[in-house]
């Protein structure tokens, strides 16, 4: 074959391959085109359907003004969420008996019935559908000074601090009830010893000597005094008291005790929360616009 005859024969082969390629191309563009149409007359079906369906612009999905109205009312009406610190005191221990009583030769001592009550406070506490936390002044018999206690509620920025007693009465043993102090002046104190006594008063054939006030010259209990967060300190009974002590001393009676503990304390403390929120934002400064000239 002629040198030229095969230079011919190339030249025919890559124009052939050079129009298959090109209508290739050409089809593969007129299919996209295709396919580009039907999708965007697909979306502008679905855009309308959603329109009618709506009624709602569904470029801007812009909520109407009911919608906002009523996301508002629904933030408006949802009870606020607190978070409560409360601190049980476990009174007397270690080598602090606090008052006792011998009864047939047996030693009976006010810091081991008032650590049963308090541990039985504390898991009652933290069973409850509220965020609360618990901090015990001791957890064993130990001693812990009133200082200590003290200091414990001041640095937790406790909420509520509950001191727990057993009374006595030497002079005379048919002395018996339940007493709640606070200290003089202490108006959140005095509304969660109401509230303690208000749960207590169900106990059946409890008697129930009042709220009473503990000052400088009467009842000075350091753990209220000291003390710079409402504060409550309760005498459960007489050990002194046969019947009473009886009582004190059964399971099943601190479990009722503790169990009216701490309806009081659940009953006062979301009440005590809106009244400060309330008081701070009362006592936020009125900021002022001055229009300028």
């Amino acid at each position: 074959m002629r040198r030229g005859d095969r230079r011919y024969r190339q030249q025919r082969l890559i124009t052939y391959v050079i129009k298959v390629l090109a209508g290739l191309a050409l089809v593969g563009v007129v299919f996209l085109m295709v396919c580009g149409a039907l999708y965007l007359r697909d979306l502008a079906r679905a855009r309308k359907e959603i329109q009618e369906a709506s009624g709602k612009n569904v470029e801007t999905m812009e909520p109407s003004q009911e919608e906002t109205s009523s996301f508002e009312e629904t933030q408006n009406t949802e009870e606020p969420e607190y978070h409560f610190t409360v601190v049980v005191d476990a009174g007397h221990g270690g080598n602090d008996s606090g008052t006792n009583v011998t009864i047939d030769g047996e030693l009976i001592e006010e810091k081991h019935i008032t650590l049963d009550v308090a541990k039985k406070v504390k898991d009652l506490l933290e069973e409850q559908d509220m965020d609360i936390d618990v901090f015990m002044t001791r957890e064993r018999d130990e001693y812990v000074s009133l200082d200590e206690r003290t200091q414990i509620s001041r640095e937790s920025e406790a909420d509520l601090f509950l001191s727990i007693h057993c009374n006595s009465f030497d002079g005379d043993t048919s002395v018996s009830g339940l007493e709640c102090y606070y200290w003089e002046n202490d108006d959140e104190g005095l509304d969660y010893a109401s509230s303690i006594q208000k749960a207590v008063k169900e106990i059946e054939g409890l008697r129930v000597r009042g709220v009473r006030e503990s000052n400088h010259k009467s009842n000075n209990y350091e753990v209220l005094r000291e003390n710079d967060r409402p504060a409550v300190l309760i005498e459960m009974g007489f050990i002194t008291n046969d019947e009473e002590r009886e009582k004190l001393l059964d399971d099943e009676y601190q479990q009722l005790l503790a169990e009216k503990f701490v309806e009081g304390i659940v009953e006062i403390l979301p009440e005590m929360a809106e009244a400060r929120e309330k008081q701070a934002k009362e006592s936020e400064p009125e900021t002022s616009f001055l229009a300028e000239d």
